[in-house]
């Protein structure tokens, strides 16, 4: 029997191509060459040579392990800065005052520290320093007469309590029984009434009342005294 001739390896070829001849020319050295001879484990070795060089001209992407990539280098995490503590209430110690209990008692009775203190219990994300530094901003705003902020409060407040009103009276118009109506009825008036008092209080800064006084009584210890005008 004629053994065939040996397959050949096509020069230039791809990678997986050069492979796959190498595995058929194997086969073909195990059906015709059982034993492997010297030339036959030559040639096996020659073709192996060639596959791996292959693979090195094609920047090994074919080969079934992967290189193990090197681990770029992790700059050191910065420190993590101490969480703040939003409820603190900074004490600043006036020029000349050396009682630090008694500055600390001031601080926390006055107005602004405690609407601070009220306000962060509500929204956590705030803080009571600044809130009493926002607050008192308004402050210094209000005792040189500018009143545009406690106006736009008020207005606001009107259009939220007309609002309520609003939405209240269309609950009551849906139910069914009569405690559930009158009490959502009971409520919506209460907010037209607040919505009403707002808008006067609200005329009153834009519009102050004048008085005047023509006369003025003055009664104590028995007798009265009537001032009608001055002397002239």
């Amino acid at each position: 029997m004629a053994i065939p001739k040996q397959p050949e390896m096509t020069a230039g070829a791809s990678t997986i191509q050069l492979c796959s001849e190498f595995q058929s020319w194997l086969l073909w050295a195990k059906e015709y060459h059982p034993t492997a001879p010297p030339e036959i484990r030559q040639e096996a070795q020659r073709r192996s040579e060639l596959c791996e060089l292959s693979l090195d001209d094609n920047t090994k992407t074919d080969k079934l392990e992967d290189t193990p990539m090197a681990k770029p280098k992790q700059k050191p995490k910065p420190a993590a800065a101490p969480p703040i503590n939003k409820r603190a209430v900074g004490v600043r110690l006036p020029e000349g005052e050396k009682d630090f209990d008694r500055e600390v008692n001031r601080t926390f009775l006055r107005p602004t520290v405690t609407a601070g203190l009220l306000m962060q219990l509500w929204n956590s994300e705030l803080s009571v320093n600044g809130i009493r530094d926002a607050l008192m901003e308004q402050i210094d705003k209000v005792n040189t007469g500018d009143l545009s902020r406690p106006e736009n409060i008020l207005l606001c407040q009107a259009h939220t309590l007309d609002f309520l009103f609003s939405e209240l009276a269309q609950k009551a118009h849906c139910q069914q029984h009569m405690p559930n109506y009158e009490g959502f009825m009971r409520m919506a008036l209460k907010a037209q009434n607040q919505c009403r008092m707002t808008l006067e209080t609200l005329s009153n800064i834009k519009n102050p009342p004048v008085i005047f006084a023509k006369q003025a009584n003055f009664s104590g210890g028995g007798h009265q005294q009537v001032n009608n005008g001055v002397l002239g």
